[in-house]
Formats: structure tokens, C-alpha cells, sequence
């Protein structure tokens, strides 16, 4: 919503925009209930998401883990910290700034630290448990969740 605003004013400077360039608007407008309940009802269900998301990663990837709280913790901060910043995409309906002024950056620094496989199935599971503890609006942080985990869908780290 934001990056198509700025883009917006950028593209109709010194004239008026045209009915397909505010489209985006009369789409957004017609979302934003369910956007706002989304983000209403993930804020309420943030620990559960976190909790049976690392309970899930935990049974079917224990080796992400390997018992290491410290490793744990850093996990659940970056977790929580991903989603938060998700659910406002998902509210702004800006996932492209999402992606260009996070993600990109954070997905170089698991990389550093050779932790791509647990973000790929951090996001996987993520998703899936949004859409059950979510039922209403949880397709569209579902969404988000699939687009941040293919920033980690490297073909090596792809199981099957």
C-alpha cells in the first residue's frame, strides 16, 4: 500500500491520477476489514503461533535445535520479530516493502550464520499454523509467511 502510493505520487506528479492508477485504493479500501481483524487476531495469538510453531519444528526438525536454549531464544526473538513486522505488511498490504526493507536484509544475515534451513521451515510451519489458529483472515498473513519463506527456498535445502 505504501510503496503503491509513493509510486502513486511519483507517476501522477503535476496531474491527476487515472481510475486504473487508484485502483490499488479502491481494493485496499474494500480489504481493510479483514486485514484489520487479521492483525487484531494475531496480536492475540502471537505466543500460541510461536509456541505451537516451535513445538511442530521441534517434533518433525529436531536437529534446527539440538538442544541449545540459547539458540532457542535467539530463534523465538527472531520469530516474533518476523511476524510482527509481517502482520503490518499483511495490514499495509505492503508485502514488496516488507521484502526490500527487512527480509533481504535478514535472510543475508542467516546466511552468515548458516541458519537458511531453519528460517525455510520456520515459515512453512508458520503458515500452516497461522491457517489453523486463524481461521478468519489467516490467509492473508498465510500469504506473507509463503513469500518470506521462498526468500529461503534455496533448491539445496528443499526436501522431499
Amino acid at each position: 500500500m505504501l510503496s503503491q502510493t509513493k509510486e502513486l505520487l511519483r507517476a501522477a506528479e503535476g496531474r491527476y491520477a487515472t481510475d486504473a492508477e487508484l485502483q490499488f485504493l479502491e481494493d485496499y479500501a474494500s480489504s481493510f476489514p479483514a486485514r484489520l481483524k487479521a492483525y487484531q487476531m494475531l496480536r492475540k495469538q502471537e505466543r500460541e503461533l510461536i509456541k505451537q510453531t516451535y513445538s511442530q519444528l521441534r517434533s518433525s526438525h529436531p536437529e534446527l535445535f539440538s538442544g541449545d536454549k540459547e539458540a532457542v531464544r535467539k530463534w523465538q526473538r527472531d520469530t516474533t520479530w518476523v511476524l510482527r513486522y509481517s502482520g503490518l505488511a499483511m495490514l499495509l498490504d505492503d508485502v514488496d516493502a516488507l521484502r526490500d526493507n527487512l527480509m533481504l536484509w535478514f535472510q543475508t544475515i542467516m546466511r552468515a550464520f548458516g541458519m537458511q534451513k531453519t528460517c525455510y521451515h520456520t515459515y512453512a510451519v508458520l503458515k500452516t499454523t497461522v491457517l489453523k489458529l486463524m481461521p478468519e483472515g489467516g490467509e492473508l498473513l498465510a500469504e506473507v509467511m509463503e513469500t518470506n519463506r521462498e526468500l529461503f527456498d534455496l533448491p539445496d535445502l528443499v526436501e522431499v
